[in-house]
């Protein structure tokens, strides 16, 4: 009988402070990675907001200074020249910039150059799209005038 109650209650300690063992293992590693996160998202929140037009216009800007002083440039330019003197959480801004310009076909990502690290665009045109659509009126909507 006392035997048996004791070793009951000695396995419950034992489980016991093996799931507080867990626990505080869990809790040291979960501290940790806020400290390491912390600063991480402090920097951030320093940041800018992300204007997806404004950096697209910043990659717009660059065929310009690349090609003709005077902003009229249309030839190629490779990303690297878009992104030197960024800071890295610009550089992947204006990447993700660059490919917008691509799908709203502003630039031409053109392959074929020698080196893999490399991005060239080509300018096709400068009027940004969100731009256009301020201006679009419907057909429809235009007869009503």
């Amino acid at each position: 009988g006392f035997d048996c109650h004791r070793r009951q209650h000695v396995d419950g300690f034992i489980t016991s402070a093996n799931q507080y063992l867990k626990e505080s293992d869990l809790a040291r590693r979960v501290r940790e990675w806020e400290e390491r996160i912390k600063p991480v998202l402090d920097e951030e929140e320093e940041h800018p907001p992300y204007d997806i037009h404004a950096y697209g216009w910043q990659v717009l800007q660059t065929f310009g200074q690349e090609n003709n002083p005077a902003g009229g440039g249309d030839g190629e330019i490779d990303f690297a020249r878009v992104a030197t003197g960024k800071k890295q959480f610009e550089v992947c801004r204006l990447f993700l910039a660059s490919l917008q310009l691509a799908n709203n076909r502003n630039v031409d990502i053109v392959c074929g150059s020698a080196d893999r690290n490399s991005m060239q665009m080509k300018l096709l045109q400068t009027e940004q799209i969100h731009t256009r659509l301020e201006q679009y009126q419907a057909p429809s909507l235009a007869t009503l005038d």
